[in-house]
């Protein structure tokens, strides 16, 4: 991982549209050994050690910190945990956060103290950012730290409302129609020269569609 070019990245999509498959695929593409997974649901994640509630948390943390590491976390309140979790998580720096159903995490669009810190600051220790939900429109102050967006299919009316209030209607309808392990990328600033539609493949990305391709009518058979 680049010192000092750490990124926020969102993955919105219902459920097993493949966000889970990229947010992994993600991580094993970033130059960095050291990888916290907060596992909301407590079943989504397995590439590490599992610690279960912050007490072992702590615990195992205190062996690996100088070190590389894999670790799931899961908590039967990972509400309550969350923010304990984010404060070691910028105590330690230098490594890939991952937060499951992360819109648990926000009232009215606002994130707790501790998570604010890292979507702020978190860059500036090298943390790496990958914030997985199904609800665009619930993430507030994530969204416009964001760097890149990864929007599966969903149908759901107030999500795309949402996606409408920032990308024509030609991304819309193209999210309207993704297939499962497909995405369209947003780099932000959004500029729409840069999206493109791209698939997850036995751990590639392979690009589907590029943006001048979306809103071409189709040739008649």
């Amino acid at each position: 991982m680049i010192k000092g070019n750490s990124k926020v990245r969102v993955v919105f999509g219902k459920r097993g549209s493949g966000k889970t498959l990229l947010a992994g695929n993600l991580v094993q593409r970033l130059d960095c050994g050291r990888v916290l997974y907060y596992d909301s649901n407590g079943h989504d994640y397995s590439d590490g050690v599992v610690c279960e509630g912050v007490p072992a948390l702590r615990q195992y943390w205190r062996r690996v910190v100088d070190g590389d590491f894999s670790i799931v976390f899961r908590s039967i309140t990972p509400r309550e945990d969350f923010g304990e979790v984010c404060a070691l998580v910028m105590a330690c720096g230098d490594m890939v956060f991952v937060v499951d159903e992360v819109d648990m995490y926000f009232d009215d669009g606002k994130p707790c103290e501790a998570f604010a810190d890292v979507i702020r600051r978190g860059r500036h220790e090298d943390i790496e950012l990958i914030g997985i939900t199904q609800r665009p429109c619930a993430m507030g102050e994530i969204r416009s730290m964001a760097q890149e967006l990864y929007l599966f299919d969903t149908h759901e009316p107030s999500d795309l409302s949402y996606y409408r209030q920032s990308f024509s209607e030609a991304i819309v309808e193209a999210i309207k129609q993704l297939k499962q392990f497909e995405y369209v990328k947003v780099i932000l600033p959004y500029d729409e020269s840069r999206l493109e539609i791209c698939k997850e493949d036995n751990g590639q990305t392979r690009t589907i569609t590029k943006p001048a391709e979306m809103d071409k009518p189709e040739e008649p058979g």
